[in-house]
C-alpha cells in the first residue's frame, strides 16, 4: 500500500482509538495489531478486502437504524441527523468503490503481464512486405487510439491527484474537529453528555468516511497508472510493428474490393434506416394533422368553455407541440443520416486517391489526387463543425425535456409523450454521434495520408520534386483563374418563360474583361489624341477646347466599353448588383459633391455660355478660361496663377464673362485739367491720341466726354474699344494713351490739375512754434 493510503488509514486507527463510550462503541469495529503502524504496510489485498466489507455491513446498519426514525438524545437537530446519514452514505459509496477497484487492480496486473509477454514473443510478421494499406491502416488506428488513451489516464491521474490533495485538506480539518468535539464531551454537564458523544461519534464517522474516500481515489490512480503503464508496452509493440511494415504501401484488388463491398452492405443499412426514419415521420405528421383537427374543433365547439373543455383543448394543444417537437427530432435524423448515406463513398473514393498519390507515376495525377484528398479533408473539417452543433442542439434539448420530466408528477398524463420524446432524442443524438465517427475516422486518415505522402515526398529526387512542384503550381494557377469572386443569378427568357440560372462571375473572366477594356481604351485614346490633333492644325478648333473636348469624349468612350465589354464577356450588370444598397446610398452620400459638378459640367459644355479661351471674373478675380474638365475648370489670371473653378460655380454663382457674344469691350481713361484750360484743344488732342494708338478699334471709334466740373478739375473720359484677343492687355493700352495724353497736353501747354486742399486755422489761443535748433517760443496772434 502507497504511503498516502498509510497516513488515511493511521488517521482512521487514531479516531477509533480515542477515549471509549457506549456511543463510541456504536463505530464500525477497527481491529489494529499491537505493533506500530507501519504493520499496515503488509496488509494483503484479502485483509483490506475484508476490512471494507465489515465497514460496510456496519455503516449499512447504521442507515436503517436512522431510516427507521429511532430516538435521538436530547438537543439533536434533525439536520445533524441527516448530516450524520450522507456522511454514512459517502462511506458505503467509496468502500464499494474500493473493493471494486481491488478486485480490477489484479485483473490490471494480469494484463500488464500479458501484454510483456506479448511484446517479447512479437519478432516480427510472418510474411515479407510490403504490406496491404488494410494492415498499416489498423496498426496506425490503434496507435492513434492507445495514444488517445494515455492522453485520458494521464489526465485523469492528474483530477484523482488532485482531489487527494483536498480529501488530505478535509481530513485535517476534520481531524482538529474532532479533538475539539472531545473536549466539549469532555466538560459536557450530564444532561448533555449524550448530545455531545452523539456528535463526537459523528465527526469521527466523517473523519473515517473522508479516510475511505481518500483510499478510493487512491486505488482508482493506482489502477489508472497501471492501465496507462500497460497501454505504454501496447504503445511500444505497435511502434516497433508500425516500423516493420517499412514505408512502401500496396493497395491489393482484393482488399480493395472487399472495403467496396463493405461499404455498398453499410450503405444498405443505412438506406434502411433512413427509410424507417422517414416512414416514421409520415406517420407522425399524419398524426400531426389529425391532432391539429381535434384541436380546432374544440376551439370552435366550446364558445363558452367549462373547465372540462379547457383541459381538454389544453391536451390537445399541448399534444400538436408535443408533434411538432417529435417532427423536428426526426428531420434532423433523416437529414443526418442522409449525409451518412452521401458521406459513405468518401472513404472509398479517399482510397482510390491514396492509391493514385503513391503509386502513379504521373506527376499531375499525384497532383490532381493530392488536391482531392486536401479537398476532402475539408470538407470533413466542415463536417466535423456540423455535428459538433448537431450535438450540442440534442444534448441541449434532452436536456430541457428531462427537466420538464422531473418536474412532473408521477401520475401526469404528459409524463408518457415526454419520455417517447426523450427517446427520438438519444436516437437523434446517437445517429448524430454514428456520423461524427465516421467523419472523425475519415478526417483522421486523410491528415496521416497526407502526412506521410510529404515523408515520402521528402525522399523524391530533385527531377521528381520539380516535376511535382511545376504540376501543382498549373494546378494552383487554373483554381485561382476559375475562382468565382461573385455568384449571380441570370434570368433568360425561354418559350415565354422567365428561368433564372445561377452563374458564377470568376477571377479569370474579371482579368479578361479588364485586360480587353485597357487594350480597347488606349488604342481609342490614342485614336482620339490625333483626331483631335488634326483639326487643331487645320484651325477648327483651339488647342484648349480640343483637350477639353478630348476629355469628355474620353469619359464617353470609357462607359460605351465598359457596357460593350460586358456584354461581350456576357457578364450582365446585376452581376454587380453587390455594389447596391448600403453601399451605393453610402456612396452617393459622399460623392454629392462630385456628382454635382459633374453634371455642371455637362450643363456648361452644352450651353456655351462658358468656352475655352473666353475671360471671366469669378469672385472678383479675372481670367481667361484654359481648360473645363469634368469636375472643374481652370482660370488663368493675367498674373500668371490657375485658378481651380468647380463647375457648379459657373452656374451657381455671378460670373462675368467679357468675351461671351464677341471679345470687344470699352475701356475709359480720365484726364483731370486745372480751370482756365481751353476745353475745345483739350477735346481734340484727345481724341487724337486714341485715333493714333494702334490696337484701340476704330469702329466702334473714340469718344472724348467732358464728364464733370469738379471742385479743383475739370473732368474728360475717353471712352475706347478693345479687342480682347489681342496680345496687349487692356492696361496696357490704358498706359500707352495715358503717356500720350501727358505729352500731347505739355506740348499745348496745358497742364494737368493736381489735387488741392484747404484748411483753417483757429487761433483763439496761443500756438506753442518749435524751431529746429532753438527754444521754443509762444506767438500771439496779431
Amino acid at each position: 500500500m502507497t504511503r498516502t493510503v498509510f497516513q488515511f488509514l493511521r488517521i482512521g486507527l487514531l479516531v477509533a482509538g480515542l477515549a471509549g463510550s457506549p456511543a463510541v462503541a456504536q463505530l464500525p469495529s477497527f481491529k489494529l495489531s499491537e505493533d506500530k503502524p507501519e504493520a499496515l504496510k503488509e496488509e494483503t489485498t484479502e485483509d483490506k478486502r475484508k476490512r471494507l466489507k465489515s465497514w460496510l455491513d456496519d455503516w449499512r446498519g447504521q442507515v436503517e437504524a436512522l431510516d427507521k426514525g429511532g430516538a435521538l438524545p436530547t438537543g439533536i437537530t434533525p439536520e445533524e441527523s441527516a448530516v450524520r446519514r450522507s456522511d454514512l452514505l459517502l462511506g458505503i459509496f467509496t468502500a464499494e468503490n474500493s473493493v471494486r477497484s481491488l478486485d480490477t487492480a489484479e485483473i490490471l496486473k494480469q494484463s500488464i503481464s500479458q501484454a510483456k509477454e506479448d511484446s517479447a514473443k512479437w519478432n516480427g510478421f510472418d510474411k515479407p512486405g510490403p504490406y496491404s494499406f488494410v494492415l498499416h491502416d489498423e496498426l496506425r488506428r490503434q496507435q492513434e487510439g492507445i495514444a488517445t488513451r494515455m492522453r485520458a489516464y494521464e489526465s485523469a491521474v492528474n483530477m484523482f491527484d488532485r482531489e487527494l490533495t483536498k480529501r488530505q485538506d478535509e481530513i485535517k480539518k476534520t481531524d482538529e474537529a474532532v479533538r475539539v468535539a472531545q473536549e466539549a464531551a469532555n466538560r459536557a454537564t450530564p444532561e448533555h453528555v449524550g448530545a455531545e458523544l452523539w456528535r463526537l461519534e459523528s465527526v469521527k464517522l466523517k473523519l473515517r468516511a473522508l479516510s475511505s474516500a481518500a483510499a478510493m481515489l487512491q486505488h482508482t490512480a493506482d489502477n489508472t497508472r497501471m492501465r496507462f503503464a500497460a497501454a505504454e508496452i501496447e504503445a511500444e509493440l505497435l511502434k516497433r510493428k508500425i516500423a516493420a511494415l517499412g514505408a512502401a504501401t500496396v493497395f491489393p484488388q482484393a482488399d480493395l474490393d472487399h472495403l467496396k463491398h463493405s461499404t455498398d452492405e453499410r450503405r444498405k443499412d443505412i438506406a434502411k434506416e433512413l427509410t424507417n426514419i422517414e416512414k416514421s415521420q409520415q406517420a407522425v405528421i399524419a398524426e400531426r394533422q389529425t391532432a391539429l383537427a381535434t384541436a380546432e374543433a374544440l376551439k370552435a365547439a366550446t364558445p363558452n368553455p367549462t373547465d372540462a373543455d379547457k383541459a381538454k383543448l389544453t391536451a390537445a394543444v399541448e399534444r400538436v407541440q408535443f408533434l411538432d417537437n417529435q417532427l423536428e427530432s426526426l428531420a434532423n435524423r433523416v437529414e443526418i443520416t442522409g449525409a451518412r448515406l452521401r458521406f459513405l463513398s468518401e472513404y472509398y473514393d479517399a482510397q482510390t486517391f491514396r492509391k493514385t498519390l503513391l503509386t502513379s507515376q504521373s506527376a499531375a495525377e499525384r497532383t490532381e489526387a493530392l488536391v482531392s484528398l486536401q479537398t476532402q479533408l475539408a470538407r470533413a473539417s466542415a463536417f466535423d463543425s456540423l455535428v459538433d452543433v448537431r450535438r450540442n442542439a440534442a444534448l441541449s434539448a434532452m436536456q430541457e425535456q428531462e427537466s420538464r420530466l422531473s418536474a412532473l408528477a408521477a401520475d401526469s398524463p404528459q409524463r408518457p409523450q415526454i419520455e417517447q420524446l426523450l427517446g427520438t432524442l438519444r436516437a437523434d443524438l446517437d445517429s448524430v454521434e454514428r456520423f461524427g465517427q465516421d467523419i472523425s475516422g475519415l478526417h483522421l486518415d486523410i491528415g496521416r495520408w497526407l502526412a506521410d505522402s510529404e515523408q515520402i515526398d521528402q525522399s523524391k529526387t530533385w527531377g521528381e520534386r520539380l516535376r511535382g512542384l511545376g504540376s501543382r503550381a498549373a494546378r494552383q494557377a487554373k483554381a485561382v483563374w476559375n475562382f468565382v469572386v461573385y455568384r449571380y443569378d441570370d434570368k433568360t427568357e425561354v418559350d415565354g418563360q422567365v428561368v433564372t440560372v445561377k452563374r458564377g462571375l470568376t477571377l479569370g473572366w474579371l482579368i479578361g474583361a479588364l485586360l480587353f477594356f485597357w487594350v480597347a481604351y488606349r488604342a481609342g485614346s490614342w485614336l482620339l489624341k490625333r483626331g483631335y490633333k488634326r483639326l487643331v492644325n487645320k484651325g477648327r478648333v483651339q488647342q484648349g477646347q480640343a483637350d477639353t473636348l478630348r476629355r469628355w469624349t474620353r469619359i464617353a468612350l470609357g462607359i460605351v466599353l465598359a457596357l460593350v465589354t460586358l456584354n461581350f464577356l456576357k457578364i450582365p450588370l446585376t452581376a454587380f448588383a453587390f455594389l447596391g444598397g448600403a453601399l451605393a446610398i453610402g456612396i452617393g452620400f459622399g460623392t454629392q459633391t462630385l456628382f454635382k459638378n459633374f453634371i455642371s459640367g455637362l450643363i456648361v459644355l452644352a450651353e456655351r455660355k462658358v468656352r475655352v479661351g473666353d475671360i471671366l471674373e469669378v469672385d472678383g478675380v479675372a481670367g481667361t478660361v484654359t481648360a473645363i474638365d469634368t469636375r472643374s475648370s481652370t482660370v488663368r489670371s493675367f498674373d500668371g496663377v490657375d485658378m481651380i473653378v468647380p463647375n457648379s460655380v459657373l452656374l451657381e454663382s455671378k460670373v462675368i464673362n467679357w468675351t461671351h457674344d464677341t471679345p470687344v469691350v470699352r475701356r475709359v481713361v480720365r484726364v483731370r485739367v486745372s480751370y482756365g484750360s481751353q476745353l475745345r484743344m483739350v477735346s481734340t488732342i484727345l481724341a487724337e491720341c486714341a485715333g493714333e494708338h494702334g490696337i484701340i478699334l476704330k469702329s466702334p471709334e473714340p469718344q472724348v466726354v467732358l464728364e464733370d466740373f469738379a471742385a479743383d478739375s475739370l473732368i474728360f473720359a475717353v471712352f475706347f474699344w478693345i479687342d480682347l484677343r489681342a496680345k496687349t492687355g487692356g492696361a496696357t493700352v490704358a498706359s500707352d494713351l495715358r503717356f500720350m495724353i501727358e505729352r500731347r497736353l505739355g506740348e499745348a501747354g496745358i497742364s494737368l490739375a493736381s489735387p488741392q486742399q484747404s484748411f483753417q486755422l483757429h487761433a483763439d489761443k496761443p500756438l506753442r512754434v518749435q524751431m529746429d535748433g532753438g527754444e521754443s517760443e509762444e506767438v500771439k496772434p496779431s
